[in-house]
């Protein structure tokens, strides 16, 4: 796998993922691609959690998303999060465990103060 990152000093996300190969290999190789107007330089980065880590000034280390570079505080976490962003099906159905739900908070229901009933079936004299 080869991920390719472009940096931009005027962003406020600085650190952004420019290309992410479609292929699939035991090691990936991540770049940094930094650019001026008249020079391009490649550089390696060996650890993507502590290029974010030096950026946001966040000591801890933290497992990164390669993909949308997002930081998540568990490995069980980012382990759901990657098998969701690495498929093409970036979404995920999750259906209730009952088969009817309840409202049970009632105190925090706001008052009705307009009702209005609609339909079809109703004539203007």
């Amino acid at each position: 796998n080869c991920n390719i990152y472009g940096y931009d000093e005027n962003e406020t996300t600085n650190i952004f993922l420019k290309y992410n190969s479609d292929f699939s290999f035991d090691k990936t190789v991540n770049l940094l691609h930094l650019e001026t107007d008249e020079k391009s330089h490649y550089v390696l980065i060996q650890s993507i959690d502590s290029i974010l880590r030096t950026k946001t000034g966040f000591n801890k280390p933290q497992p990164t998303c390669p993909n949308c570079l997002r930081r998540f505080v568990s490995t069980q976490k980012f382990h759901r999060h990657l098998i969701l962003c690495e498929s093409e099906n970036k979404q995920i159905e999750r259906m209730p465990q009952h088969s009817h739900l309840f409202f049970e908070n009632y105190q925090y229901r706001q008052p009705n103060i307009l009702t209005v009933y609609a339909g079809n079936n109703f004539h203007i004299l």
